[in-house]
């Protein structure tokens, strides 16, 4: 279970979605869905064969993301894990799950990444809409007292009969794709690091010091640590 997103200000935003619209209009392609571009399917059906085209895409989408953003932000849980320490602590019944603690962990990153580089900038927290546990979600912000608003927004919608997009969504679609990518790769090397592809690696924050806690995944060893941290009941 992958979680992924981006903080910027109102004008990053702004410049975000015209170049962001830019690329899609020169590509012919009304929205950019990761799982369609990956499988070469719907819009992209035509671009199986023209590895070229992908890759000029994908690079341009880096550029525009990496040139638009504050910062990133990305939690991982190994979801096989996450039901082994559930047997042992009441991990669903305090945070939910899975969905809700990778979603969870990465808005408490975000807000700490805001707290100590933008102490006075309000900010608003996106999520796009319709994913399920969403629920779960809102009961665990209520329950851990989340302090900055959150809004579930649609990634597609129609207004006054036009079609409508969240294109910060996409990007976000892009990334968390790849953040998932590079876990299942590393997964399966000898390597802790992450094994991403150069335009998933140009995009994380630079590390400076040791790792960047702005991405990480939570496998046992971590979910049992938060449990433990947290209080979260042992199951008996």
């Amino acid at each position: 279970m992958s979680a992924a997103g981006f903080a910027a200000c109102e004008e990053q935003w702004a410049a975000f979605e015209r170049d962001w619209i830019a690329l899609l209009s020169n590509e012919g392609i009304a929205q950019f869905h990761m799982k369609e571009f990956a499988h070469s399917v719907g819009e992209f059906a035509l671009w199986k064969e023209d590895e070229t085209r992908r890759q000029s895409t994908i690079k341009r989408m880096k550029e525009i993301i990496f040139k638009h953003q504050l910062t990133s932000v990305g939690r991982v849980i190994f979801v096989e894990e996450y039901k082994t320490v559930n047997r042992e602590f009441c991990l669903r019944e305090t945070l939910g799950g899975p969905y809700a603690p990778t979603m969870f962990f990465a808005l408490l990153k975000c807000r700490q990444w805001i707290s100590d580089n933008h102490p006075t900038e309000p900010i608003s927290f996106l999520i796009e809409k319709g994913d399920r546990d969403q629920d779960e979600l809102t009961e665990v912000l209520t329950r851990f007292h989340f302090d900055m608003p959150v809004k579930f927004v649609p990634k597609i919608w129609v207004e006054n009969d036009v079609v409508r997009y969240c294109y910060p969504f996409q990007a976000c679609d892009f990334i968390a794709w790849e953040a998932r990518k590079a876990t299942d790769t590393m997964l399966k090397s000898d390597t802790d690091e992450i094994q991403g592809r150069k335009s998933f690696l140009g995009i994380l924050p630079k590390q400076e010091n040791g790792r960047d806690s702005s991405w990480m995944y939570h496998d046992a060893y971590g979910l049992r640590r938060m449990c433990l941290k947290s209080g979260v009941s042992a199951r008996r």
